[in-house]
């Protein structure tokens, strides 16, 4: 582990057992994240990659694998076995905020009770007083700390989500899919509050989701899953001047534009053909195969492996085979 890693993932898989089979959500994968980085994780529906997420908030225990958190830390193990101040420094921030704060609670008791569980806080004023600071840290007026869910639009209770994430001072936050379920006008507003505020306090994130073109803006570097997989990794910049595998070229090519400037940078040898399979059934030999355009005979039998195509930028890819 190189010492500016902040994370390690090794091996990791998540497989679901249920009664029509195996389900492989998460299929073997590695990567690293660095201290103070955005690691964009991207992929469709079905891809794995908020179960990598959910694994590495311990809402899931890994089937196999190992976690590495500072150097030091093996979170591969239950979430109850975690040391209390892990649950801290790791938060997670879920896609739809109408399902993850409880409607019954007003916003002062949904930034309080995490408070009261890791005993921050002398009493109930100075707990208050801290919840107030950091709702006016994502730009939200005092009174919200009486409101319930239910009387704020989407934007202002994922505001109030990512201050619930805030409050305990983590180091590493997840984001999974945190602008999915939101309106487009206020999708902005919230990717900037998450990039300033990481600035700000010096936060490592890993961001979930499956809009390729936002992570342009966002993330550091990209990681592109498929079916429980790793196909392409490498930083934001080469992903966009140099796409290598055909499924990243194929959702670069999906990406809406505006202008006919961008529909120019956007690859013209591939289109997006079918859907993703099942992770019941995972084809044999490379798992693109089925919707590929560029495949060829041994893509069906052998599963590739990993090129370093130029420094930092791997593929899984038989066209680059060394």
């Amino acid at each position: 582990m190189k010492t500016d890693d902040i994370l390690t993932v090794d091996s990791l898989k998540k497989h679901f057992i249920i009664p029509q089979g195996t389900v492989k959500a998460v299929n073997g994968i590695s990567f690293s994240v660095k201290k103070g980085e955005t690691l964009g994780i991207v992929g469709e529906s079905g891809s794995g990659k908020s179960t990598v997420a959910y694994v590495l908030a311990g809402i899931y225990n890994a089937t196999e694998g190992k976690i590495i958190y500072k150097g030091k830390h093996d979170l591969t193990k239950s979430f109850k076995k975690r040391p209390i101040e892990l649950k801290r420094d790791i938060q997670i921030v879920f896609q739809d905020p109408g399902s993850s704060l409880n409607p019954a609670f007003t916003v002062k008791n949904i930034l309080e009770n995490p408070l009261k569980f890791h005993k921050i806080g002398k009493d109930s004023n100075d707990r208050e007083d801290k919840i107030i600071e950091w709702l006016k840290t994502v730009e939200l007026s005092v009174d919200y700390i009486y409101k319930y869910p239910w009387e704020m639009g989407g934007g202002e209770k994922q505001m109030v989500a990512i201050a619930r994430s805030l409050l305990l001072e983590p180091s590493l936050i997840l984001l999974d899919e945190p602008t999915s379920a939101l309106d487009v006008s206020v999708q902005a507003k919230v990717i900037n509050k998450i990039i300033n505020l990481q600035k700000e306090l010096n936060l490592t994130y890993i961001f979930i989701t499956h809009d390729l073109s936002l992570m342009r803006n966002v993330a550091s570097r990209i990681i592109i899953m498929y079916l429980g997989t790793i196909l392409e990794a490498a930083k934001s910049s080469d992903f966009f001047d140099n796409p290598l595998h055909p499924y990243t070229r194929m959702l670069i090519s999906s990406v809406m534009v505006i202008t006919d400037e961008e529909e120019k940078l956007k690859p013209k040898d591939v289109t997006s053909i079918g859907e993703i399979p099942s992770s019941l059934n995972i084809p044999k030999g490379c798992p693109f195969y089925e919707r590929c355009s560029k495949r060829m005979e041994i893509c069906l039998r052998e599963d590739p492996s990993f090129v370093e195509v130029t420094k930092g930028h791997i593929v899984r890819c038989h066209l680059f085979r060394e």
